[in-house]
C-alpha cells in the first residue's frame, strides 16, 4: 500500500512538471516586458475598434443638417486626429456661431461619433465633434493641447464653412467638460496653448460635472465611491502619469483654477449631487474661482442627478445660455394672440414629441430577461444617460479579469479592466435575479 501510494505521489508530480512545461511562460514575460511601442499600437487598435462600434450608434442627422465626418485638423506624433462637423444643407446667408462637443470617457476612451450637442443645429449652431489622444497614449497636456488645436483649425477654416470666428463655444461632459473648463480658461496660458498664431480661445463654456483639483477629489466623495481618484492607476493618476498625490505638479498644470483670469468667457457648469465618479465639490470650487476672479458663472446642481443627466430643464438651460452669449441678437419668441393660441400649442405638441423622439435613446429598455443577451453596452445605456465614464472601460475581445456572469447553467464573459466597473455590474444586476462572479 505504501508503495502504490509512493508511485502516485510520484506520478502525480511528474504529471504537474509536464503540466507546467506547456504553459507559454515567455508570453507571460514579453507582455509584461511589451515595448511601450506595441502598447501604444494595441491602444490605438482597441481605440479604433471602439470608434468602428460607435460609429454604429452616431445619433440620427436632422435632413437639414449635412456632416463633413472624420477631418483631419492635426497630426500630433505622427497620429491623424479627426472632428465631425455638422452644418445645415444650405449655405446659411450669415456665418453661424459654433459649439465644439469634447466627449468624456477618463481621459482613455469615448468617442466624437456619439455627439449629445447635435440638436443645436435646430438652434441655429453649427456644432464639431472632436476627437484627443488618450492618456494611454499620452499623458497631459496632450489632450488640451489636441483641444486648442481642434478649435485652432475650425478658426482658420471659418470662412470656408461660413462659422463666425468671433462666436466659438465650448460643451463637454466629465473628462470632457474638464477639457471644456481648460479650453476657457487656458486661452491666455502659454503652458497651455504654445506660441499658435491663431487663438483658440471660445466665448463660452458649458461644462457638465467635470473634474477641477484632482486632489480634493477623495476628500469630498460619495459614501462607498467607485473610484479612488488617489489610486496610482485612478483616470486621473493615468492622465498626469503617476499617483496624483506624488506629481502636484503635473496635477497643478491640469487644474482649471492654475488659469482662471478676469478675461475668461461666461461658464455655465452643471453637476448631480448625487454624482458617484466626481464629487460635486468639483465643480462648486470652480464656479467659486470663476466668480472670484469676476467671470460671469452659473452653477446649477441637479437634483437627484448622478454622473449624467438629461431632461427638458437640462438643455433649456443648455440652450438660453448659449443663445445669450453666442447669438446675442436672436430675438425671443413671440407670446400666442388669442386667435392663434390653439395653432401654437398644438405646434408646441409637435415640437415637443419630436425632441423626445430625438432624445429617446435606441437601446430597449431594461429586461432581467434580456440583458445577458445583449453587448455591455446595452446594459450601461439602460441605466445610465451619460455611459462614457462606463463603457470606456470596456474593451471587447482583449482583456478578461475572471469575470463572468451566471444564467442557469450558461455562463457569460464580460470584459472588464478595473474596480469601479465592477460595482457598476453589480448595482445594476443586483436588479435582476441574475449573479455576478468575481
Amino acid at each position: 500500500m505504501k508503495n502504490a501510494s509512493a508511485a502516485f505521489r510520484i506520478g502525480s508530480r511528474f504529471f504537474l512538471a509536464a503540466l507546467l512545461a506547456t504553459i507559454p511562460w515567455q508570453a507571460f514575460a514579453q507582455r509584461t516586458t511589451e515595448p511601450e511601442a506595441k502598447r501604444t499600437e494595441r491602444a490605438e487598435r482597441t481605440n479604433r475598434d471602439r470608434q468602428r462600434r460607435a460609429a454604429n450608434r452616431q445619433p440620427r442627422v436632422p435632413d437639414n443638417v449635412r456632416v463633413l465626418r472624420d477631418i483631419e485638423y492635426a497630426r500630433p506624433d505622427g497620429r491623424p486626429q479627426l472632428l465631425d462637423l455638422y452644418l445645415p444643407k444650405t449655405r446659411p446667408a450669415k456665418p453661424q456661431p459654433l459649439v465644439v462637443w469634447i466627449h468624456g470617457g477618463a481621459w482613455r476612451a469615448g468617442s466624437k461619433d456619439r455627439c449629445p450637442a447635435l440638436w443645436l443645429t435646430g438652434e441655429g449652431f453649427a456644432v464639431a465633434s472632436i476627437s484627443y489622444r488618450f492618456s494611454q497614449v499620452a499623458r497631459f497636456p496632450a489632450q488640451i493641447n489636441d483641444c486648442q488645436a481642434a478649435i485652432r483649425y475650425l478658426r482658420e477654416h471659418a470662412q470656408t464653412h461660413q462659422l463666425d470666428p468671433n462666436r466659438f463655444g465650448v460643451w463637454g461632459s466629465s473628462a470632457g467638460g474638464h477639457l471644456s473648463a481648460l479650453v476657457g480658461v487656458g486661452g491666455d496660458a502659454d503652458s497651455l496653448t504654445g506660441s499658435a498664431k491663431t487663438s483658440s480661445a471660445v466665448q463660452a463654456v458649458c461644462d457638465f460635472f467635470g473634474p477641477t483639483d484632482f486632489l480634493q477629489m477623495d476628500a469630498h466623495s460619495t459614501p462607498n465611491p467607485r473610484i479612488v481618484h488617489d489610486a496610482a492607476n485612478s483616470p486621473e493618476s493615468q492622465l498626469v502619469g503617476g499617483p496624483i498625490q506624488e506629481h502636484r505638479d503635473r496635477v497643478a498644470l491640469a487644474n482649471p483654477l492654475t488659469y482662471i483670469s478676469k478675461a475668461d468667457p461666461p461658464f455655465l457648469i452643471m453637476h448631480g449631487d448625487r454624482d458617484p465618479l466626481v464629487p460635486l465639490h468639483q465643480s462648486q470650487l470652480l464656479h467659486a474661482a470663476l466668480e472670484k476672479a469676476g467671470v460671469k458663472s452659473t452653477l446649477h446642481v441637479v437634483e437627484g442627478g448622478g454622473h449624467g443627466f438629461g431632461g427638458d430643464d437640462v438643455r433649456r438651460r443648455v440652450r438660453e445660455f448659449f443663445v445669450a452669449h453666442l447669438r446675442p441678437s436672436a430675438s425671443k419668441p413671440k407670446e400666442p394672440s388669442d386667435g392663434d393660441a390653439a395653432q401654437n400649442e398644438q405646434r408646441g405638441e409637435e415640437r415637443r414629441g419630436a425632441e423626445q423622439a430625438e432624445d429617446k435613446d435606441p437601446t430597449p429598455p431594461f429586461n432581467p430577461r434580456t440583458v445577458i443577451r445583449r453587448p455591455f453596452r446595452a446594459i450601461v445605456d439602460a441605466e445610465f444617460i451619460d455611459a462614457d465614464d462606463v463603457t470606456d472601460q470596456v474593451r471587447d475581445n482583449e482583456l478578461v479579469l475572471g469575470v463572468v456572469v451566471n444564467d442557469a447553467a450558461r455562463a457569460y464573459p464580460i470584459n472588464m479592466l478595473c474596480g469601479p466597473t465592477r460595482e457598476i455590474v453589480n448595482d445594476v444586476l443586483g436588479k435582476t435575479n441574475i449573479a455576478a462572479t468575481w
